[in-house]
Order: C-alpha cells, then sequence, then structure tokens
C-alpha cells in the first residue's frame, strides 16, 4: 500500500512538473529617435498597450508633449536620455518637441 500511495505522489508530482506554463506576453517596445532636430520614424503605427521610448541624439534637451485628454509631457529629455510612455488608449496621438516646435510625429495606436 506505502508503495502504491508513493507511486500516486510521483506520478502527481510529475503531471505538475509537465503542466504546461502561461508565457506572458513579452513587452512591445518601440523605439523613435531624436536626431538632428526631427523624430524618426515621425510616423508610426502600434498596438494598444505598447512602450514607446524617445532616445535623445542630440546635443540639446528635447521634451515631447501632446495636447488633449491624451497627454504625454516627458518633461526635459537631456542629449543621450531616453523618456518612455506606454500608450494603452487606441487613438492618434499628435506630439511635438516644446523646445523645437518643428519637430512633430505622429502616433497611431490601434
Amino acid at each position: 500500500m506505502r508503495r502504491l500511495v508513493i507511486a500516486a505522489m510521483s506520478i502527481a508530482a510529475g503531471m505538475a512538473l509537465a503542466a504546461p506554463q502561461l508565457d506572458a506576453q513579452p513587452a512591445v517596445v518601440v523605439t523613435i529617435d531624436m536626431q538632428d532636430y526631427a523624430f524618426e520614424p515621425h510616423a508610426t503605427a502600434v498596438a494598444a498597450g505598447t512602450t514607446v521610448r524617445w532616445v535623445n541624439h542630440d546635443e540639446t534637451p528635447h521634451h515631447v508633449i501632446t495636447e488633449g485628454s491624451k497627454a504625454v509631457d516627458s518633461g526635459l529629455i537631456a542629449p543621450g536620455s531616453v523618456f518612455s510612455f506606454v500608450f494603452s488608449a487606441p487613438g492618434r496621438y499628435e506630439y511635438r518637441c516644446a523646445v523645437h516646435p518643428t519637430m512633430l510625429g505622429i502616433i497611431d495606436v490601434r
């Protein structure tokens, strides 16, 4: 009887180890470079839940902002620094650099 119990426990333990694991979805990150006073790419489309990283390759600070209820506000991004934002709500986000108003970009979140 004791052998039967031990065998049953071994089988149960083996089944627990062989159970499929639910893998978490890897985080999606899209990078936008700030270089030569421009956003590259200028426009991009992403899925909701995507993290967008702005990387400042210029020698001056930049400041990513959007207008309205979908506000993104990076504050000043120093040269060589990064700002990240997770876009959770679908919509069209038109953004600009508050320091250099000719720097414009668009993110379409699906």
